[in-house]
């Protein structure tokens, strides 16, 4: 596929050189005595949680670090894991660290230098923050696990909306294309439960407005009801990349009488999609809220 990946990029650290005697300090309980109910049943105790501390001395580590290059392309760490533990220290000797990055590119393994040393629990490098763009980035990897949640399902389309109408009574002035409301509202009460669907996941920002047209006229060609046409998705991301996607493509949403949801081509459309290019600043305005 061209355009913008998110790549998730695993960091296997190589076995440090360890010379390392450790002792045991002290055993220091993390939550103290008191009841707690366990299967209905009340049951005391004088410490739940407690953490042994020990003191290494001549830990000594390789120093080679060869995910700065990563870093200098904004990608920032998200997992670690301890792949293997020293028998005689307990300590981990090899991780496998987890980055994540924006850009062009396909999955690659990186070996780098181990950065610190943890007894008896997973390293994480922290010292580097997320690159400035975190919230455009967090968009694109959302984007793209969308397309691969829907790959899954081994569709011949990616991206397909359902088509919902609603209507506007003009002579009795009841709007059943509104938003908000639903539930609280009695003069929704005549609405379709289709039309309350529609108003909900309008709110959250799932449809996409393909246009309106007159349902129904007098003799007179007087229209005293109005339809709504809505595309809606299953998600607002969702919404947002077929919008963009139509938009690199030259397609159209059809009619308001006639409207297209249709998705992407798998084949001969999806490749075709520029997602870095794409304006997805609508999603990842609710990432930076959130």
């Amino acid at each position: 596929m061209n355009g913008y990946r998110f790549l998730l990029i695993a960091l296997s650290l190589p076995a440090a050189s360890w010379a390392a005697e450790c002792q045991f300090l002290e055993t220091v309980c993390l939550e103290g005595p008191e009841t707690r109910i366990i299967d209905g049943e009340p049951v005391y105790r004088t410490c739940w949680k407690q953490e042994d501390r020990y003191a290494c001395e001549g830990i000594e580590l390789i120093e080679e670090d060869r995910c700065q290059s990563l870093r200098d392309q904004g990608c920032w760490q998200t997992d670690s894991k301890c792949l293997q533990v020293d028998p005689d220290t307990g300590l981990c000797v090899d991780y496998l660290q987890t980055y994540g990055c924006p850009g062009p590119g396909s999955e690659t393994l990186v070996n780098c230098g181990m950065e610190t040393a943890c007894a008896g629990g997973d390293c994480a490098d922290d010292s580097y923050p997320p690159n400035e763009n975190f919230a455009e980035s967090a968009a694109l990897f959302e984007a793209m696990g969308e397309v691969a949640t829907q790959l899954e399902m081994d569709a011949t389309t990616v991206f397909v909306g359902d088509l919902y109408r609603c209507s506007i009574h003009l002579l009795d002035f009841q709007d059943c294309c509104v938003v908000e409301g639903w539930g609280v509202d009695l003069g929704l009460a005549d609405c379709s439960f289709e039309e309350e669907l529609l108003g909900q996941q309008r709110q959250e920002g799932q449809c996409h407005f393909v246009g309106d047209y007159c349902a129904e006229e007098t003799i007179f060609g007087i229209c005293v009801r109005e339809k709504q046409s809505h595309c809606c998705f299953s998600s607002k991301l969702s919404r947002i990349i077929a919008e963009e996607g139509r938009e690199q493509l030259g397609r159209g949403w059809g009619t308001p009488e006639q409207p297209d949801c249709s998705g992407f081509d798998v084949e001969t459309e999806l490749p075709l999609l520029d997602f870095s290019a794409m304006d997805l600043s609508e999603f990842y305005e609710d990432v930076l809220a959130d």
